[in-house]
């Protein structure tokens, strides 16, 4: 009986013993449970204050470049396609442009600031790319040794109205004088100097072709070279004229024109003419080197080169063209055919967006003077259109509405 009671109470004691282990396998469960929820619940509220405080420095940091918007309409054009480097530092030019009065320029100086140092890393303090400006009074003059973003705005912006001053830049509508002021930005003042001497026989008006001449000159002259000749071009890819704004298609891309529409329009130029049986309209541009853009998105389907001038000739087929290219605007249903060009952009079978510059103008071909032949063709299909679809001068206005044709 003895041994009976004694089996079990060791019996028990096992019992007791397995529960003990049960409930503090239990408790460790429930703690790590309980540590696990309150990770989780920890977690929660990091999160939620930074999202509290993103929120707050956002908001900050809108009300720095937020403002700008009144300075973006079509009074002052327009910076896009920014690339990151460069949306870090707007709010620090917001404040430089604040300073010296000039918001205005707002929009121009964030372009001009994605071409000095948008492909670059954060790290890089001189975003203006000053160090070597007369405008800077604090670093040695050199490049990259400003090392205080802050300072390097206050340069740029500096710089920037003093070469307005020296051009006599006051608008942003004033188209040319404001590409020749960019660019002088990159050469350096010496550019206005021969822009606007006996010698350029540019007589102050910029084209891509006075900046390539002015580095001729300057290399025979110094024996090196200033700059990047096509500095404004990479201008243009970041900054939208005024009158550029209303032909935004909402994609980002952008549409040189000047008459309200769906398509753009080619060149800055707007004084056409046609004569009888002229399936074309003539745009003057005075001299040759202006820039010729894509009037939509799409894709070149022929280019073809004459350039020898053969006026009076009497010859009337594509020889007649100079230098000619045809694009192709699937959304459109359109061809455009531009002529008499001096040089060619583009190649054959190349995509193109609106906005482009695709040539410059030119005088080639059975030409008499330097002019853009533009040609619409309805004809919607990629191969090159027949004579028959190209359009009569006066159907232009089915597009170009407002079209003055002398």
């Amino acid at each position: 009986m003895m041994e009976l009671k004694r089996k079990k109470k060791n019996k028990k004691s096992k019992k007791n013993k397995k529960s003990k282990k049960l409930s503090l396998k239990s408790k460790i469960i429930l703690g790590s449970s309980g540590i696990a929820a309150s990770i989780f619940f920890f977690a929660i509220i990091i999160v939620a204050i930074m999202t509290l405080i993103s929120g707050i420095v956002a908001a900050i940091s809108g009300a720095n470049s937020g403002n700008s918007s009144e300075y973006t309409d079509a009074a002052y054009g327009q910076a896009y396609d920014l690339s990151d480097n460069t949306q870090m530092f707007v709010a620090e030019l917001y404040t430089a442009c604040e300073n010296y009065d000039v918001l205005h320029w707002f929009e121009a100086l964030k372009a001009i600031m994605e071409i000095e140092s948008g492909g670059e890393g954060p790290e890089w303090a001189d975003r203006m790319c000053c160090s070597e400006s007369q405008q800077n009074y604090e670093y040695p003059r050199y490049p990259g040794s400003i090392t205080s973003v802050a300072y390097s705005m206050d340069a740029g912006v500096r710089t920037w109205i003093s070469l307005c001053e020296y051009t006599g830049l006051t608008d942003a509508s004033q188209e040319s004088l404001l590409l020749a002021t960019v660019q002088c930005y990159n050469f350096g003042p010496g550019f206005w100097d021969y822009l606007t001497s006996d010698e350029s026989k540019y007589y102050g008006e910029f084209t891509p072709i006075a900046a390539e001449t002015y580095q001729q000159y300057y290399r025979d002259k110094y024996g090196w070279t200033p700059g990047n000749a096509e500095y404004t071009d990479r201008f243009r890819e970041h900054y939208k004229f005024p009158r550029e704004l209303s032909f935004d298609t909402g994609g980002g891309s952008m549409i040189s024109g000047a008459f309200d529409g769906t398509i753009g329009w080619p060149i800055e130029f707007t004084t056409c003419t046609t004569y009888s049986d002229h399936l074309a309209v003539d745009i003057g541009t005075g001299t040759t080197g202006y820039p010729v853009y894509a009037v939509g998105d799409g894709v070149v389907i022929w280019t073809y080169s004459f350039p020898n001038n053969i006026w009076g000739s009497g010859i009337d087929d594509e020889r007649s063209w100079g230098n000619y290219i045809r694009i192709y605007y699937p959304s459109l249903g359109i061809q455009t055919g531009y002529a008499h060009l001096s040089t060619i952009n583009v190649t054959e079978g190349q995509t193109v967006h609106a906005g482009q510059v695709v040539a410059y103008s030119g005088n080639s071909g059975n030409s008499s003077a330097p002019h853009l032949h533009y040609e619409i063709y309805e004809y919607n299909g990629y191969e090159t259109a027949p004579r028959s679809t190209r359009l009569d001068a006066s159907e232009f206005r089915k597009y170009y509405p407002d079209i003055v044709i002398n």
